[in-house]
């Protein structure tokens, strides 16, 4: 395990990922879910998120009826993946932390 996007969108029930920073963003999603309206959800979340000032966290999941969003924290990136409520948890978090390291890293 490499610890690559690729591998993370294999694990089942992984819907799709965004990649946000101060000045862009990344969203890969299935076509149906494409939208202005998610773009500014992210940002929106992303805000709320690194707008709390040095207390950042490392990991904020975000719960909802049909779906979850995991966020990994890292310097001014936020890695968003978006699961469905049967994906493997411990696999999502552990892949996201390489990723989201990976990322900063460049």
């Amino acid at each position: 395990m490499e610890g690559t996007i690729k591998e993370l969108l294999k694990i089942p029930g992984v819907r799709g990922y965004a990649i946000v920073t101060p000045k862009k963003m990344r969203i890969k999603f299935p076509l149906e879910y494409k939208s202005r309206e998610l773009k500014d959800r992210f940002r929106e979340l992303y805000n709320d998120i690194m707008g709390g000032g040095k207390d950042t966290v490392d990991i904020v999941e975000v719960c909802m009826e049909d779906m979850d969003i995991t966020m990994f924290v890292n310097k001014d990136l936020v890695f968003m993946v978006v699961s469905n409520k049967i994906a493997n948890n411990t696999l999502l978090r552990m892949m996201g932390r390489l990723i989201s390291a990976k990322l900063v890293k460049g």
